[in-house]
């Protein structure tokens, strides 16, 4: 009765050569898989920090009960005490009182004025 077995063998000359170009493309392949494994991994830590970042914001904001959301608002100007005050256009609250800048307490000169132009002014059609 005949069995075959894993025995040890002695490789040729071409057979080392084989075995040898074999190693350098599994050694290449390695190398380029560990590459990719870094960049998925840095991938997926750049997600995973966005995630966090929005999950302590939701956190933050379900325990304070308030967002941040765009809200119009309109800057008035007290010449008299040299302030500017900020109110919000929903509400009316005041949200901001400061110091008027050097450039604020300046007087507009006469024609500076922010207006709309007449389409016919300066041109034909």
């Amino acid at each position: 009765m005949s069995e075959h077995r894993d025995l040890w063998c002695k490789l040729s000359d071409e057979e080392l050569r084989m075995k040898h170009d074999e190693l350098i493309v599994s050694m290449s392949a390695i190398d380029t898989i560990n590459e990719e494994l870094s960049a998925a991994k840095a991938e997926f830590k750049e997600k995973l920090r966005e995630e966090e970042t929005r999950k302590d914001r939701l956190v933050r904001e379900i325990r304070e009960k308030r967002e941040k959301r765009p809200v119009k608002v309109e800057e008035k100007r007290d010449e008299r005490r040299g302030q500017v005050t900020v109110e919000r256009c929903d509400t009316g609250e005041k949200i901001e009182t400061r110091a008027m800048t050097v450039e604020e307490r300046q007087p507009d000169l006469p024609g500076t004025e922010d207006e709309d132009l007449d389409d016919d002014e300066g041109g034909e059609d």
